[in-house]
């Protein structure tokens, strides 16, 4: 081909266009009540709370049916825990109408319960050592904080912090809001805190809860205060 021939068969390029986010709209049940809280797992299986009935799918949610709880009753303050699809906790009103704790190892076909020492909170299991973060709020950036701890999958309960005869917060302090903690092992934990004055904070645990130390560890760039 000749020099103009070839420069004819050159393309243009052009600017790919930019993607664009497109906003999903807003699903909506007209034909059943709000679910406040549900889990799903592989094959189907899922967990869902409405305001006065614990549900169970086996097909993604397609289809829910309602699980009874023995003498309890759901009620605004349930809240479900989860160690796998089969395995779970409920705390709810119990017969008296005060805290207990439901348990099931085979999905809910049957439930251990006993009374809970605990209400609102954030429950967790190492294998069969279970930690509950109870939280109670007393001014918009504070909270006061209960450590309990069960050495028997949760069956029986006793509070390791703060101790029964110290101050209400001991050495966490009560300013900040508490967003939550973890444990690696039945002994190492870490709990943080947003919204005090010096920022975010995050404390370390290596006896099981029962003390704990601030860790200094530096923060994220771009991370400030709550």
């Amino acid at each position: 081909p000749t020099a103009t021939t070839a420069q004819n068969l050159v393309a243009t390029a052009q600017p790919s266009p930019r993607p664009t986010n497109t906003l999903t709209p807003a699903l909506h049940s007209p034909n059943g009540p709000p679910l406040r809280q549900f889990a799903m797992f592989p094959g189907g299986n899922g967990w869902g709370l409405i305001y006065n009935q614990l549900l169970l799918t086996h097909n993604g949610g397609t289809t829910w049916f309602s699980v009874p709880i023995p003498n309890g009753q759901i009620n605004e303050s349930s809240r479900l825990f989860f160690v796998t699809d089969k395995n779970l906790y409920l705390t709810s009103p119990g017969p008296d109408g005060q805290p207990w704790l439901y348990h099931s190892t085979d999905g809910g076909g049957t439930w251990q319960s006993a009374p809970a020492p605990f209400a609102n909170g954030q429950l967790l299991f190492i294998h069969e050592t279970g930690y509950f973060l109870e939280t109670t709020p007393t001014s918009p950036n504070s909270m006061k904080i209960a450590i309990f701890t069960s050495g028997d999958g949760g069956l029986s309960w006793n509070r390791i912090f703060p101790e029964t005869n110290s101050q209400p917060g001991n050495n966490i302090p009560e300013d900040g809001i508490k967003t939550g903690f973890s444990f690696i092992t039945a002994e190492r934990g870490w709990l943080g805190l947003a919204g005090q004055k010096q920022g975010a904070a995050l404390y370390i645990s290596t006896n099981g809860g029962a003390n704990w130390q601030k860790q200094e560890i530096p923060l994220p760039q771009n991370i400030t205060a709550m």
